[in-house]
């Protein structure tokens, strides 16, 4: 009977070869984790045809006023959105640093608990805004 090697690797999306050798570009569960909450959150709610539940709203938020009540509610929008549909981990903080904000970019701290592992992970995500 074969034995199989599990090395907790998987493709790296989007999709990348290096070389016709190497084969695809491979990442650790907790880089996939990242790629997939990153992919989640850019995502239009209801861009894809077949699962219209899948993304979030959080574009709605590049054009208004960035005050303490919609970053409130975009970090409500944004938790709701990680629970439902990123079953691996467990999300610890939603924070933001809007030291940038001036320059139109506010950067978005995401810290989750890999269940996998146990371990604490943080991903910063730019959200780039547009001045009015």
């Amino acid at each position: 009977m074969p034995q199989y090697i599990t090395t907790n690797k998987a493709w790296a999306f989007p999709i990348r070869f290096i070389s016709s050798r190497s084969g695809p570009t491979m990442v650790s569960s907790h880089e996939r984790i990242q790629q997939a909450l990153a992919l989640l959150l850019k995502t239009q709610l209801g861009e894809r045809p077949f699962h219209t539940d899948y993304g979030s709203d959080i574009g709605q938020y590049v054009f208004g006023q960035l005050d303490l009540m919609a970053l409130s509610q975009l970090k409500e929008q944004m938790a709701t959105v990680i629970q439902a549909h990123e079953t691996r981990i467990r999300l610890q903080e939603i924070n933001f640093d809007s030291s940038e904000v001036v320059q139109g970019r506010l950067h978005i701290d995401i810290t989750y608990e890999l269940l996998e592992d146990g371990e604490e992970y943080q991903l910063r995500l730019p959200f780039t805004l547009n001045q009015p």
